[in-house]
């Protein structure tokens, strides 16, 4: 039988500070001089510093620890440091035990001998047990009305506070709070910082009238919206109390305003609005987002930098061991909770989820929901159990064992939903490309399997029941479920690409009808058609019947333009048929023949250089391959190239076969089709290489070698094929330093290979490559700024430019790039309003 760890107990032991013997049940300590009677909040620092010793402790933290419940300024902590000093006879000069570092707090520097039982958390005993339910709050974030519960993050909720006051004392009101997913940015808001704010003593001078809570994964922020909230939040006013200092607004998730779903026009306006609202007097502006998508944020806001300038970022610290315990034990103590100690290991059951979740990343909200779980299976007497923490799968199972319990308990035809219930629940962000959870109506959902399966796993609370703006919706709990039910995370990693295209076909649809249904705003043909009939035809439950209207109008004009293109194709290949046929009719006249040869050839170089790049640019991969396989008969025909002529223009339709063998993955073949290309260009004459259309065709083929082998994991392979392409384009440079297309070339040929550098994280090489690139691009643009496809293969070299920036910490210089290629795309797409493509490259930039 196993034991119970009473965590009820409150009854401190006593311990050794320098000469002094500490005895908190007393109140007293005493040394060789005498004995010193303390008061009980004098008693509680000394214990709380000796926990500590060696650690620098700051007074915000002790009015948080120490003073927990009591809301005061910095002077009862310096009083009763005082009062500290005093009892162990100490100088603040020249301190034995008591340092006092400014500006950043006090340190117990004599020697502490704490005994081996010694309870850590036995003030906490003193506070007012937990009269509620359940004292953990599961995957989702900790509120004010938890306030009580929440233990273990007293030094964030000293260092935002302080960040708070710096940034007040600079005349500043914004706060950026950054953190990876599952740190508990939420929380250390709702439950740690701003209850203490908002309490009728304030904090430290600080007091917070009314607070707004925006959640952009619910919806997009809206300035009428976000005004029309701050004037409603301040009916009633405040208790009286302390002056209030500011009224709260915070926005959570705002990493959302980078995703692909927030227009350009949205974010302008979201920039326009934090801008606005920094300036706005007497308010606290908190801004929440994930710390991978930083970047991403900075590129998209442009105004953000500049906002947040001096103290403005907040980055919440990982949690440590002692602070896990703290999560752990101190709700458990307030519910009047046991954690069962193994007979056999002598390892208590707190001690072994502190250690789990220590060393597991993002794990505070599997931490709440596994002690969730736990207190779910509770013993009659309160004590939490191995046996159970065994059944749920432990830390990392526990979301994944009861996930997948209810998911089996349900009929086949509701577990069936599950893909069309994941298609609505689940975002790709194109910031980061993280698969994240997001906010959907609840009246999306389809038919009756899948509102029994949300039902099913709302009851189980993996998924959250709420309302947006009066209507019901749904979301996943946390985006831990994403990661820890393996039946989700392998369908979301399987359908990343149809994920991402089903974001893109609503975001496209929610434009179309703001456009008023304009048919300018169709799906143009190609990948973004071709990627939404795919989701139509995987997974068609998922689609609204606007969806579905949409597609349909936008298939149904991509086949009228199919229809006008086969017909002029088709002549085209029946010309080149005749062509063939009549260069070789022996009855013919030499003259006639030789005439229809030349016709001939002149169709073969167009269907192989003119029509192949308009196919290429409507994304028709199978009309290209369709039109390369015909010219590549007749080629056949003609048996073995009689010129070097004759030879890059067998060279250009194997290497179209090859693009359009790697467009469908039939990797081998297209490797085949680019290897017969390089034999037929090595085995030119020398003498007739030294010219632009010898070397532009082998700089292209070398390309499609690297590229094939990079795709086969042959970096070394590709690395040689790109230098064989910059080469190439050099030579081409040098014949002539003001060719355009020379210069285009050996640009496209310095990113290739400055991205092969930033893969092999060879910074430096990649910034080298980059930098060159876009000066033959930005000298090219200067002048033709009129070629849209310049500009945007420039926006791209400073997107690549820009990462490697960042990969190298320069942050600002990374932003001013950033900012640079939206600002070239943003050109782009007023000076083509008609095309869609371009602002397709805009909002996926």
């Amino acid at each position: 039988m196993n034991e119970q760890t009473d965590l009820s107990r409150g009854d401190p032991v006593d311990f050794r500070v320098g000469e002094w013997v500490v005895r908190p049940a007393e109140g007293v300590i005493s040394s060789a001089a005498g004995e010193v009677t303390l008061e009980p909040r004098v008693m509680q620092l000394l214990v709380y510093l000796a926990e500590r010793a060696g650690t620098v402790v700051s007074a915000d933290q002790l009015l948080i620890d120490v003073w927990r419940g009591a809301f005061y300024g910095d002077n009862p902590v310096h009083k009763c440091v005082a009062m500290l000093r005093r009892a162990l006879a100490d100088s603040a000069q020249s301190p034995r035990y008591l340092q006092t570092l400014r500006k950043r707090g006090y340190r117990l520097i004599a020697p502490v001998s704490l005994p081996q039982d010694h309870d850590p958390d036995w003030q906490q005993g003193l506070a007012r047990p937990w009269r509620g339910e359940c004292p953990f709050v599961g995957l989702r974030a900790f509120s004010s009305a938890e306030f009580a519960l929440y233990f273990g993050r007293s030094r964030a909720i000293a260092g935002l506070l302080a960040a708070v006051r710096e940034q007040l004392r600079e005349g500043r009101n914004l706060l950026l709070v950054l953190g990876p997913s599952g740190i508990g940015k939420s929380s250390l808001l709702g439950a740690g910082v701003l209850p203490r704010l908002c309490h009728a003593q304030g904090h430290d001078g600080l007091r917070v009238g009314r607070v707004s809570w925006i959640d952009l994964s619910r919806g997009a922020l809206d300035r009428d919206d976000c005004l029309a909230r701050l004037r409603a939040d301040r009916e009633p006013g405040p208790p009286a109390g302390a002056p209030v200092t500011a009224d709260a607004l915070v926005i959570d998730h705002l990493e959302t305003v980078a995703s692909a779903a927030t227009s350009e026009v949205q974010r302008q306006q979201i920039d326009a609005l934090l801008r606005e609202l920094s300036e706005r007097p007497r308010l606290l502006l908190f801004l929440l987002a994930r710390s991978d998508a930083y970047s991403a944020l900075l590129q998209t806001l442009p105004s953000l930098l500049e906002l947040k300038a001096g103290g403005g970022q907040f980055d919440v610290p990982p949690v440590g061991r002692g602070e896990v315990a703290e999560m752990i034990r101190g709700p458990a103590r307030l519910a009047g909770l046991r954690f069962e100690v193994d007979a056999q290991t002598r390892v208590r059951l707190d001690d072994a989820l502190r250690d789990a979740a220590a060393g597991h990343p993002a794990s505070l909200p599997l931490l709440q929901y596994t002690l969730q779980q736990l207190y779910d299976r509770r013993e009659p007497d309160g004590t939490l159990s191995f046996t159970a923490y065994r059944q749920i799968g432990g830390l990392t199972g526990a979301i994944a064992s009861r996930a997948e319990a209810v998911f089996q308990s349900l009929s086949p035809g509701i577990q069936a939903a599950l893909p069309g219930v994941l298609t609505k629940l689940v975002r790709l962000d194109a910031a980061d490309d993280l698969l994240t959870g997001r906010s959907v109506d609840r009246e999306r959902l389809g038919d009756i399997n899948e509102q029994a399966l949300v039902a099913a796993l709302v009851d189980a609370r993996l998924l959250t029941a709420d309302h947006w703006q009066g209507r019901p919706t749904i979301s996943l709990a946390h985006d831990a479920l994403l990661r820890e039910w393996p039946r989700a995370h392998a369908w979301a990693q399987d359908n990343r690409r149809l994920i991402s295209a089903r974001q893109r076909l609503a975001e496209a649809t929610d434009r179309w009808q703001q456009a008023g249904e304009h048919p300018d705003h169709l799906l143009p043909e190609g990948a973004p058609l071709l990627q939404a009939q795919s989701v139509a035809a995987q997974i068609p439950a998922s689609l609204r019947r606007e969806e579905r209207r949409f597609l349909h109008l936008s298939s149904r004009r991509g086949r009228q333009r199919q229809r006008l293109r086969w017909g002029a194709v088709g002549a085209l290949l029946l010309s080149t048929i005749a062509a063939g046929v009549f260069a070789w009719d022996a009855t013919r006249a030499r003259q006639v023949a030789e005439q229809r040869r030349l016709e001939g050839e002149t169709l073969v170089d167009f269907l192989l250089d003119d029509l192949s790049e308009r196919l290429r640019q409507i994304g028709r991969l199978d009309l290209l391959g369709s039109v390369t396989q015909q010219v590549t008969r007749y080629l056949d025909q003609a048996g073995a190239p009689a010129s070097a002529q004759q030879a890059l223009r067998r060279a250009r339709a194997l290497r179209n076969l090859a693009e359009v063998d790697a467009g469908r993955g039939q990797l081998q073949t297209a490797s085949e089709a680019i290897q017969a290309a390089l034999r037929l260009l090595q085995a030119v004459d020398p003498a007739e290489r030294d010219n632009d259309a010898y070397d532009l065709e082998a700089g292209t083929v070398h390309y499609w070698h690297g590229f094939l082998a990079l795709q086969s994991a042959d970096p070394i392979a590709a690395a040689t094929a790109w230098q064989a392409y910059h080469a190439a384009a050099e030579r081409m440079l040098q014949r002539d330093p003001q060719s355009p297309l020379a210069q285009l070339e050996l640009s496209y040929a310095l990113n290739n290979l400055g991205n092969l550098a930033l893969r092999e994280r060879h910074l430096d090489d990649a910034a080298t490559k980059f930098e060159r690139s876009i000066q033959l691009k930005r000298s090219l643009h200067l002048r033709e700024p009129g070629r849209n496809d310049v500009a945007a293969d420039l926006a791209d070299s400073l997107s690549w430019l820009a990462s490697v920036r960042e990969a190298q910490g320069q942050l600002a210089a990374a932003s001013a790039l950033f900012e640079e290629q939206q600002a070239l795309l943003r050109q782009v797409a007023e000076r083509a309003p008609e095309d869609q493509l371009w602002r397709y490259r805009l909002t996926t930039a």
